[in-house]
């Protein structure tokens, strides 16, 4: 165990700093999703941007020292006094200006509606740090602490400090949040040398919606003070000596310590016992030493605000580290001196410690508690015994707070057993999953058959507690092996005799007096019942989908069906056949959906001959909203290329964004064996077109082989390469044994097969600058209306045609409501959500040549981002009209907010707009900005801003995920570095502290592994009743939550047909070229 520790801890920072390297080969859907992974740019006025030159050896050491701030920035005592004057107003005048910690706490949690308490206090730790409150000494015994500490007790009394007569304007109030808010943001290059984008020379809007009310900018620094309350917390808490601390505050800072790269990856026992010892230094001054290359290695640091750097005596300044770095821990395990200087960049610098002494002290506690079982002279099952297997919930998962307590049942089903798997063959990590971690459910298969036969689901069951231990091995068997071969395994486990045991892990529960035939039923029994979590555990869609689980569930039904008094059995197996059926043969369970449709058709049929039929009909009328909408667009169906082919949509259909691309059927999810997509490649030097219709997990070298028949005579098909061309005109060259490339095109890009030597002369084709060209064509002073209508006569492409008279009459941020469009995004990507799987993801992870699978739905999920990233920035920069553009950037705040608001509750696509809005040619928009009316700006700053931080590995992020993790859709690139993560910083082969020819499975992977895809299970599970598959099913209403409320998806998102799905992103025209972005930012506000 020590050894595989200290590799995982020499691996973290290497890995780590790999991951947020730009990847080539990737999508540029892929590398916007990473854009919140980047080191934020610091603009604090002590940071130095280079390093100074510094004796080394006759430098100052730095001594860590906490200073609360003097004076509370403006946005603070705002907040601070509002705060207190609604607490105070509570109680009589006769109570004085003073209020105990716990009355304070109480008062706060009823003011925000918050419930966690300890959450509460940190909020008024940081308003203490901050010298916002004072702690009042009525005995005169305080002692001065070096971090001050705020009780939760009635008789620690506080006080407000700050002049309680306080009047900011909305402009100063504004500006001092946002200056706060953008230290930590990235700041766009056409910023440097200017003031925040918010000045105070703005209009303020008489719109109704945008009246700023006392209340709403109350709960705005309400919010934003809460992001500070976490790190005012473990301040609090690391400042105390271990034994001091409760084991409440170790639970804490455990779950703290995963939102830190450098530790999120270690075990949980490692890192709870580290949350006993770790300690929080300061250091406040700028240029001083942390500690001299060659001094002894004592102590491992990792930064948690600030940055250092990094100094060899023979290459001088090599690097610089910031938050989330790590510095020290070489020395820590080899024992050799330190290898180079630090010094500290900046001001005012966190840093975690671990001493040397706690280190080795770690590392001898969890070696102790490992147990081995050995066959012969090698390790063939190690496990870790700890004080009670703890099931991390859903909301504390791999960085995700706590929000709710674990269930007394919960308690009772992770207690039986005390041992953690850490590695083992397959064979024998299933035997200890079937005879130690199942034995606490032999008495639960009747209730587990009753629970799928009553709660349909084709997602994961979020009611149903599973053992931690056999829900990882569920999730992530397919890292290490194949689902044929877990059948093998428990059939061969079914027939084996008991005596063929094999030492302790495999002893079963019961005595073993008992008749050899019980066995063999409580054999049966475990089996089914590790099917039944199986299935709860990803859902009957994944499930039923399995690979050889037909046969496996016939062959255990002819293997019951001989034995007597197994009826339970025998009933178990056949649900389990009944459900599985409606997946393997849906075409008699389809009756009920044709009528529907038939009846639609028929709805449809009875319209009116003089009403239009325009886009916008079918949203007016399922929206039904009262103003209507005139346009001149004729339907979209109408406007297919020339080289596409009208298919009939049907009601299951969800859409795409790139109208080259058909797939037939049109249905979710995707299956190589029934789907296949129509695409078009150019050809050769001429760019001739070719029409390909291939399945959807294609390889590349099978396009070649299908494109071979059409190169000229005497060509070599290895001579010829197959490219992407952005408009940008990046050219992306693929492998042949790459999959899904179709599904992760950037939104303008072109595929091209020609000659190695004409790779270089790649340029983008006209038609992926149409958007662009026909607003210049439009916006041209020079150009007049009937030599633009000339030129869109005199065009070619049917497409460029239609891309004009969309740019002319057509945008959805005027003609769609807020709701709308919000819910058009949400249910688009929600079902595709819906059908990514466990299996998926991890397939995703690893990468398609190295696991063969295409991976369809979450590479058209990426892009989709990438769509609406590009789409939101043209809609802005293609606008010329000063009041319209602020009309328009009114509307994409208010969406992103309402977005990550019920009952939406998608953080993917607000994260996609936000981020947009953060780019550099929005940012620039200083006139635009300058207009917005001060309600959207609060809200922007104060809640959107600061939900796509960065720092912290993404707390904000992570906590948002939290409070709404059983109903939402997760920003999807947090999870999938999380996967990379583990992936790339974890072997799958456990190292052994002695060479053996026996392959032990790493366990440990596996489990941080887990934790992410529980947590994606988690989330999308709420939304079951959205799943494309089941409108071809019969569910029954869902059952009560443990709150006794029911989950019902609201009727905002139900509502809408595919068809006007399909319409709204055929219109979806946008622009992905940065620089050109950039330059029409320029054309529309000139610099001044």
């Amino acid at each position: 165990m020590s050894t595989s520790f200290a590799i995982n801890l020499s691996k973290s920072a290497a890995v780590y700093n790999k991951l947020t390297r730009d990847n080539r080969k990737q999508s540029a859907a892929f590398n916007g999703l990473l854009l919140a992974e980047q080191t934020p740019t610091r603009v604090e006025d002590t940071c130095s941007s280079e390093p100074i030159d510094l004796e080394i050896q006759s430098g100052e050491l730095s001594k860590p020292k906490f200073t609360p701030s003097e004076i509370p920035p403006s946005w603070i005592v705002r907040v601070c006094v509002s705060l207190w004057d609604k607490v105070q107003s509570q109680y009589s005048p006769e109570s004085g200006k003073y209020s105990s910690g716990e009355q304070l706490i109480t008062d706060l949690i009823r003011l925000s509606g918050k419930k966690d308490r300890m959450l509460a206090s940190g909020v008024w730790q940081a308003l203490l740090e901050e010298s916002a409150i004072q702690p009042f000494d009525v005995m005169g015994t305080r002692k001065v602490a070096d971090v001050p500490e705020f009780m939760d007790s009635p008789q620690e009394m506080y006080r407000c400090t700050c002049p309680l007569d306080v009047s900011l304007s909305l402009e100063e109030d504004l500006e001092a949040v946002s200056t706060n808010t953008l230290r930590k943001q990235e700041k766009p290059a056409d910023f440097l040398g200017r003031k925040s984008m918010f000045s105070r020379s703005h209009t303020l809007s008489t719109d109704a919606d945008d009246a700023v009310t006392a209340e709403d900018r109350f709960q705005l620094l309400i919010e934003r003070l809460y992001c500070l309350a976490s790190a005012a917390l473990l301040r609090r808490i690391l400042a105390k000596s271990p034994n001091q601390r409760t084991g409440v505050e170790v639970e804490f800072v455990s779950q703290e310590l995963l939102m830190v790269p450098a530790l999120a990856n270690f075990p949980n026992s490692v890192r709870n016992e580290l949350s006993k010892c770790i300690k929080y230094e300061v250091h406040p001054l700028s240029n001083k030493l942390v500690f001299r290359q060659g001094d002894p290695g004592v102590c491992w640091y990792i930064i948690y605000k600030g940055s250092v750097w990094v100094h060899i005596k023979s290459q001088g300044y090599v690097c610089r580290l910031y938050d989330g770095d790590d510095f020290g821990k070489l020395a820590l395990v080899t024992g050799d001196p330190r290898a180079a200087s630090i010094v500290l960049a900046e001001n005012n610098c966190h840093f975690l410690r671990v001493d040397k002494t706690d280190y080795d002290r770690v590392l001898v506690d969890v070696e102790a508690n490992i147990v081995r079982l050995r066959e012969g002279d090698s390790d063939v099952l190690v496990l870790e015994c700890v004080k009670f297997t703890c099931r991390e919930s859903a909301s504390s998962v791999h960085g995700f707070e706590q929000t709710a307590t674990t269930e007394p049942e919960n308690k009772r089903l992770t207690r039986a057993n005390n041992q953690l798997i850490i590695a083992g063959t397959i064979d024998k990590i299933l035997r200890h999953i079937l005879d130690a971690r199942l034995s606490i459910y032999d008495d639960q298969l009747p209730n587990l058959v009753s629970r799928l036969e009553k709660l349909y689901r084709l997602c994961p069951f979020p009611q149903v507690e599973i053992d931690i231990v056999v829900e990882e091995f569920i999730l992530t068997l397919t890292m290490f092996t194949t689902n044929s071969d877990v059948f093998n395994l428990l059939f061969a486990y079914l027939g084996q005799d008991r005596s063929n045991g094999a030492g302790k892990a495999d002893q079963l529960t019961s005595t073993q007096n008992e008749n050899p035939e019980v066995y063999q039923d409580c054999f049966s029994r475990r089996v089914l019942i590790l099917l039944y979590l199986w299935c709860m555990c990803i859902g009957l869609l994944a499930f039923a989908s399995l690979d050889g689980l037909r046969k496996f569930l016939s062959d255990i039904k002819q293997l019951i069906s001989c034995r007597t008094n197994c009826d339970l059995e025998k009933k178990a197996v056949e649900v389990l056949l009944k459900e599985c059926d409606q997946i393997w043969n849906p075409t008699h369970h389809d009756a009920r959906s044709t009528t529907e449709h038939d009846s639609l058709k028929k709805n449809n049929s009875r319209k009116k001959p003089s009403q239009k039929c325009g886009v916008l009909s079918g949203t007016r009328a399922l929206f039904t909203r009262g103003k209507q909408i005139v346009t001149s667009l004729p339907c979209a169906l109408q406007q297919l290329s020339h080289y596409t082919h009208h298919v009939q949509r049907s009601m299951y259909y969800t859409p795409y964004h790139l109208n080259r691309l058909r797939i037939e059927p049109h249905s979710l999810p995707f299956t190589p064996r029934t789907h296949t997509i129509t695409f078009l490649v150019y050809l050769g030097e001429d760019h001739r077109k070719v029409i390909l219709t291939l399945p959807v997990d294609t390889t590349v070298q099978r396009i070649k082989s299908r494109l071979s028949s059409e190169l000229p005579s005497g060509a070599e098909i290895n001579d010829y390469e197959f490219v992407e061309v952005r408009s940008t005109g990046e050219r992306i060259t693929y492998t042949d044994g790459e999959r899904g490339i179709l599904f992760s095109l950037s939104p303008n890009s072109c595929l091209f097969f020609v000659p190695r030597q004409d790779r270089a002369k790649l340029v983008p084709l006209p038609i992926q600058l149409n958007v662009a060209m026909s607003f210049l064509d439009q916006t041209d002073p020079g150009r007049s209306m009937t030599e633009i209508q000339r030129k869109e006569s005199s065009l070619s492409s049917p497409k460029m045609k239609k891309s004009i008279s969309v740019s002319q009459h057509f945008s959805a941020l005027e003609e769609l409501s807020v709701d709308e469009i919000a819910s058009v995004f949400t249910f688009s990507h929600i079902q595709l959500a819906m059908c990514i799987t466990a299996s998926e993801l991890l397939n995703y992870t690893m990468g398609s040549e190295k696991s063969g699978c295409a991976t369809p739905h979450i590479r058209l999920l990426v892009a989709q981002f990438s769509l609406i990233h590009a789409w939101t920035i043209t809609q802005l920069v293609t606008t010329p009209v000063l009041n319209k553009r602020v009309q328009f950037l009114k509307r994409l705040i208010k969406l992103a907010d309402r977005l990550i608001s019920s009952p939406f509750h998608d953080q993917h696509t607000c994260f996609a707009i936000v981020m947009a809005l953060q780019s550099a040619p929005i940012s620039r928009l200083t006139q635009t900005w300058d207009r917005l009316p001060v309600r959207w700006k609060r809200l922007y700053q104060n809640r959107l801003l600061p939900l796509i931080d960065p720092a912290r590995n993404h707390r904000a992020a992570r906590n948002w995920i939290a409070e709404n993790i059983q109903n939402c859709l997760p920003f999807l690139a947090i999870l999938l570095k999380d996967l990379r993560f583990a992936e790339d910083g974890n072997s799958t082969i456990y190292a052994q502290q002695q060479p053996s020819k026996v392959r032990l499975i790493n366990f440990e992977k596996m489990r941080l592994i887990a934790r992410t895809l529980h947590v994606w299970n988690m989330a999308i599970s709420g939304y079951e009743e959205l799943h494309p598959f089941a409108k071809r099913m019969h569910c029954p209403p869902r059952e009560l939550t443990a709150t006794g409320e029911l989950q019902f998806i609201p009727q905002t998102l139900q509502s809408i047909s595919s068809e006007v799905l399909e319409l709204f992103y055929d219109h979806m025209d946008c622009i992905d070229d940065l620089q050109l972005l950039s330059q029409l930012a320029w054309r529309i506000e000139p610099k001044k």
